[in-house]
C-alpha cells in the first residue's frame, strides 16, 4: 500500500461515497443531504475519553443526537410492505416500516401502554402486521 500525501480534506475511504449512493437514487435527495463543503478544522488525536467517557456521552446525546435529523435506514433494509428496520441512538429507538408499495412510516419504539420496547435488536426484519397492529395505528 502506497502512502501518498494529498490535500487535507481529499483523503477519502475506497469505494462509493454517500453522494455516490444518494446520486443514484430515482428520488432526488434533499438539498442538505448532498451539500459539500470542507473547512480544515485541524488534524490532531481526539482524546480516548471521548469514546469511554459517559459524560461526554450524554452530552451528545442531549444536544446533539436529539436535536438532528438520523438517518435510519434506506429503502433497501424495508423492500416489502411489512419490513421493518429498528434504529436505536442513545435511550431512543425507532421502527421504521413499510405499510404500502410507496408508504414508509416511522413509530416510537415503545408500547402506549406500558411504555416497553416493541422490537428488540437493531437492524432489518418481517413482522406479519407488526409493528403497525401493536402500536394500534
Amino acid at each position: 500500500m502506497t502512502d501518498s500525501p494529498q490535500p487535507k480534506g481529499e483523503a477519502r475511504a475506497s469505494g462509493k461515497s454517500i453522494a455516490d449512493v444518494l446520486s443514484s437514487n430515482q428520488q432526488p435527495a434533499p438539498a442538505p443531504l448532498i451539500a459539500s463543503e470542507y473547512t480544515f478544522i485541524g488534524d490532531t488525536d481526539l482524546p480516548a475519553s471521548r469514546y469511554t467517557c459517559s459524560d461526554f456521552l450524554k452530552k451528545e446525546i442531549s444536544g446533539m443526537w436529539a436535536h438532528c435529523w438520523q438517518w435510519a435506514c434506506r429503502e433497501e433494509h424495508i423492500p416489502k410492505i411489512g419490513d421493518h428496520y429498528v434504529y436505536d441512538i442513545g435511550p431512543y429507538s425507532v421502527i421504521v416500516t413499510r405499510t404500502a408499495e410507496s408508504k414508509i412510516k416511522a413509530f416510537i419504539n415503545s408500547c402506549n401502554h406500558r411504555g416497553t420496547r416493541i422490537l428488540g435488536e437493531e437492524g432489518s426484519g418481517l413482522s406479519d402486521g407488526l409493528p403497525l397492529q401493536a402500536l394500534g395505528r
